[in-house]
């Protein structure tokens, strides 16, 4: 089966997202109350058009998409999706279940562990709202390194 072209647009956002420039130590606490994303189309355009995250190839295409089309699919997301953001969204950096090795540069892999089998086709991701969810919990987590 033939994967939805905005989907694969939506695993390339999410695979190379790169972590913030300034790395907060492992010891200092990550303030999470002060990293917002707006998880709009309008929002998350914004975001990709300033560093670092402008360097993701065709996703304020795919946001523009969105916005021109937020209801080309209406169907819910699948149980997988649901909890790959979940895992995402209440991840803390100040946690201390993670260890030294999943912090700074390495902070978010073991939230994003499963990405490729959940995302298995767009029915998984369920419309463009939760297509947005995802991308803002993935962009959340990367201003949270």
């Amino acid at each position: 089966m033939q994967q939805h072209p905005r989907l694969k647009i939506v695993k390339k956002i999410l695979r190379p997202i790169p972590a913030s420039s300034t790395a907060t130590a492992p010891t200092e606490h990550v303030d999470l109350s002060l990293i917002v994303v707006d998880k709009s189309t309008s929002g998350l355009k914004e975001i990709f058009q300033e560093a670092p995250f402008n360097t993701i190839q065709h996703a304020t295409d795919l946001l523009s998409a969105f916005a021109a089309s937020p209801n080309f699919t209406t169907s819910e997301l699948s149980d997988d999706v649901l909890a790959l953001i979940k895992r995402i969204t209440t991840a803390d950096p100040n946690s201390a279940s993670f260890g030294p090795d999943e912090n700074n540069e390495n902070w978010g892999h073991s939230q994003f562990a499963s990405w490729a089998v959940s995302l298995t086709d767009w029915a998984a991701v369920g419309n463009t709202k939760y297509a947005c969810e995802l991308i803002a919990a993935a962009v959340q987590t990367c201003k949270s390194a």
